[in-house]
């Protein structure tokens, strides 16, 4: 039983290394979505230059390239916002004894103004009811870090997802804009 605890510690703790990691490329992502603010100038000239020749071409590449922007942008805000409650997406929870204690979820009850004001903020447990829990047998040790190795797996995969489809919307809308430069240098 020992092997498969240090196991399940060990899968547990790549996990949570491999959420940050992703953590910072969507950090790394954002810069490279609003760096092309360090040059609208010179792209909104290009997008004037286009219009005057071409207004309709200009028209298209530039709402397609916002809406490939805007929607970069919202998968990178989407890959940093928190998952909440990744214990309610697994399935067959309560026939496995699991609490979730591991993580410890539900301990504090916040809402967004307990996030300016922690004064407010009470537990929903005392400590020796939170002690009590944590005495459980080691089967059921097992079954809270598989529970708590899904509930990150959950979190792991849609970062993932989230990641991807950010990096795919940055190069269009990379090639969108260097679409547009190169029409008007073309056109010019």
């Amino acid at each position: 039983m020992e092997n498969k605890i240090d196991l399940l510690v060990h899968s547990i703790n790549d996990i949570q290394g491999t959420i940050r990691a992703l953590d910072a490329k969507f950090f790394a992502i954002i810069v490279f979505f609003l760096l092309p603010f360090s040059e609208i100038s010179i792209i909104a000239n290009a997008i004037k230059s286009l219009y005057s020749e071409y207004p309709c071409l200009a028209i298209i590449m530039l709402i397609l390239t916002l809406i490939v922007w805007v929607l970069g942008l919202l998968y990178t805000f989407l890959g940093i916002y928190s998952i909440s409650n990744p214990s309610s997406r697994v399935e067959g929870v309560s026939e496995a004894g699991t609490k979730g204690l591991f993580y410890q979820p539900n301990i504090f009850k916040m809402n967004l103004i307990n996030g300016l004001f922690n004064c407010l903020i009470k537990p929903s447990n005392n400590l020796s009811d939170i002690i009590k829990e944590l005495k459980i047998e080691n089967d059921l040790i097992f079954n809270e870090l598989v529970f708590e190795q899904v509930k990150l797996v959950f979190i792991r995969d849609v970062k993932i997802v989230r990641q991807k489809a950010s990096i795919i919307f940055l190069l269009f809308s990379i090639l969108l804009l260097i679409s547009i430069l190169i029409l008007n240098f073309i056109l010019q």
